[in-house]
């Protein structure tokens, strides 16, 4: 219990007779903890057994994709998803943003592949003496190349915003 000191007396009468039984409460817990121990040590977890922990969220797993439930309702923030990955508030946290960040990565490498690709195309309309095509091709080359490197620079930015305080 946690009250202002001028509180505290009127805190304890009030925990003392409030109707829920502590017999009850300990037990629904200990429920909780030991569903969530075999959680833990088995890695599986069904829908109904992340219901009686939690709610389901709008979120996703950064490790699976599967579905997360808010496990409990007091601090810290508690996730879990059904395949058994746990998460704090603090860890979901940074796993997301490390899997934003590698899906911005892949786009920038895939960007590149586009305009090499695009390159590669106009080369061989060229050599067709295919003008219009490889004008066409080297004009995606140059709208790939831009957005790869716009990307780029943006993630870059990042990296140093994070790293300065």
């Amino acid at each position: 219990m946690v009250a202002p000191l001028d509180q505290l007396g009127d805190a304890i009468v009030n925990a003392i007779n409030e109707k829920t039984s502590p017999v009850r409460q300990n037990v629904m817990d200990r429920t909780s903890i030991e569903l969530e121990t075999r959680i833990a040590l088995t890695g599986h977890a069904s829908p109904e057994d992340l219901d009686t922990l939690g709610e389901r969220s709008t979120l996703t797993c950064p490790n699976c994709g599967g579905v997360i439930w808010r496990v409990g309702e007091a601090e810290p923030l508690r996730y879990r998803c059904h395949t058994g990955h746990a998460f704090s508030n603090a860890s979901l946290n940074a796993a997301h943003e490390r899997s934003v960040e590698e899906a911005l990565w892949i786009s920038v490498r895939r960007l590149q592949e586009r305009a090499a690709l695009a390159l590669e195309r106009a080369h061989v309309a060229q050599r067709r003496n295919e003008l219009q095509e490889a004008s066409d091709e080297v004009e995606q080359h140059a709208r790939f190349a831009a957005l790869e490197d716009s990307l780029r620079r943006f993630l870059q930015q990042e990296t140093v915003g994070q790293s300065t305080p």
